[in-house]
């Protein structure tokens, strides 16, 4: 984790990498930095950065793709979508609150990956309880 109070720009002079880029996570809508950076570099990714005293193990770095949250395809926002709304669970074209698919199992108002899903938490209990043995 590398300090929150460094910058962008020292952490690219000191590492020499060709661009340096902080995670941010989003917090009630507002920013809000981790210790986590993205570095890149024009040649071969080193193993290890020094950062002062410290040590930092370099890994591979694979971004998580873009999905709209209104069409859900990929490649793209909310914000950018000129699509109709499509629905999470059936993809038909409706918003998810007006979905009528039901579940498998308990023929609630969700898919049956839901890990909410009543059917679900009882199989779940069920299969933490400690087991019977079978009487010879």
């Amino acid at each position: 984790m590398v300090s929150t109070e460094l910058t962008e720009y020292d952490i690219q002079s000191e590492t020499k990498a060709y661009t340096a880029h902080r995670i941010v996570k989003w917090t009630s809508g507002e920013p809000d930095k981790t210790g986590s950076v993205v570095l890149s570099y024009l040649e071969a990714l080193p193993e290890f950065v020094y950062m002062g005293l410290l040590r930092y193990k370099v890994k591979h770095y694979t971004p998580q793709a873009n999905r709209c949250h209104k069409c859900h395809d990929y490649g793209h926002i909310v914000a950018n979508c000129k699509c109709q709304d499509h629905c999470v669970r059936c993809g038909e074209g409706h918003r998810l609150d007006d979905c009528s698919v039901v579940c498998v199992n308990c023929k609630g108002q969700h898919s049956a990956a839901f890990k909410g899903c009543t059917k679900y938490q009882e199989v779940r209990h069920s299969r933490s309880l400690p087991l019977k043995k079978c009487p010879i």
